[in-house]
């Protein structure tokens, strides 16, 4: 997860709860500060590091703002695990995401990739505005690849030995989700 100067405390908040109050909880969640963030931000990432420990919640400190991709770049480099469960510091994930998604890759251990869909909120969560569905057929998934990325990409979970198997210039261009299409990136999708 990468976190800027601009994001909403209470959103912030909202998004590390949603991680805390998972079904299956993770083993390390590594967070990029991009650049310098106010005292309101730094107080919610005191308040998870003393829930989780400073070796579970690992902060990464970029000192100045970089985007997106850099920060989720710079944050890969930091992950000890095997797969990467990929958030946004706005979002929340349903309480069992992780455990929907682990289950699934373990019913398909060929997969490098998961997602799911994305119900958009103001204000409040129970205020849903809209809806991104992405497909679900493999044969449209692929197709669909030649044009835009087929994922929501802070609902991915992505397999980090092949996610740094494509090489530098493409993780940046899979964390930036330009994706061009399943003939040239050796990433298996479900």
């Amino acid at each position: 997860m990468s976190v800027y100067e601009k994001e909403k405390p209470d959103y912030f908040d909202l998004a590390l709860r949603s991680i805390y109050e998972q079904t299956v909880k993770p083993d390390e969640i590594i967070l990029v500060e991009d650049g310098p963030i106010p005292e309101s931000l730094k107080n919610i990432v005191k308040k998870y590091q003393a829930l989780y420990g400073k070796e579970k919640f690992k902060v990464i400190v970029s000192y100045k703002n970089q985007g997106l991709g850099v920060s989720l770049k710079l944050g890969t480099e930091f992950v000890s695990n095997e797969w990467i469960a990929r958030m946004d510091s706005d979002d929340y994930s349903v309480p069992n995401r992780f455990e929907n998604q682990l289950e699934a890759i373990s019913k398909h251990p060929d997969v490098d990739v998961v997602g799911g869909q994305v119900k958009e909120f103001e204000t409040e969560i129970g205020n849903i505005v809209s809806q991104r569905k992405v497909l679900v057929d493999e044969e449209a998934i692929h197709e669909f690849m030649k044009w835009r990325s087929p994922f929501n990409h802070p609902t991915v979970m992505i397999n980090k030995t092949k996610l740094l198997e494509v090489g530098a210039i493409f993780r940046m261009a899979i964390w930036k989700i330009i994706i061009c299409g399943p003939e040239w990136l050796p990433i298996t999708i479900l």
